[in-house]
């Protein structure tokens, strides 16, 4: 979660940078393992579906015992398949509108 500040300093800052908050976003990021054809969860062809589809995901995780739910775009699927080692993923995601807390 990131926050841009707006300057709005003035003669009276008494010669100090004043700020006000501005434009906020967030992202979120995350690995796994690759399971195609998955039936416990979104696998790989899904997530490349929706990246093809422009399409915006419903996301919810946790943090600090607390949850928080958005919508994001999905900005890059990577795949990682070494040689003798499982095939992982990794996926970043930028928010579109809000996130709530609950």
């Amino acid at each position: 979660m990131s926050m841009d500040l707006r300057d709005s300093t003035t003669k009276s800052s008494g010669g100090y940078s004043a700020s006000l908050g501005g434009l906020r976003s967030w992202e979120l990021s995350g690995d796994a393992f690759v399971e195609i054809g998955s039936i416990t969860g979104a696998d790989i062809e899904e997530l490349w579906t929706i990246w093809d589809a422009r399409s915006p995901v419903a996301v919810k995780f946790g943090a600090s015992g607390m949850e928080y739910t958005g919508s994001a775009f999905i900005t890059s699927i990577s795949i990682d398949a070494g040689v003798e080692e499982n095939a992982t993923y990794s996926i970043s995601l930028t928010g579109t509108g809000s996130l709530s807390k609950s």
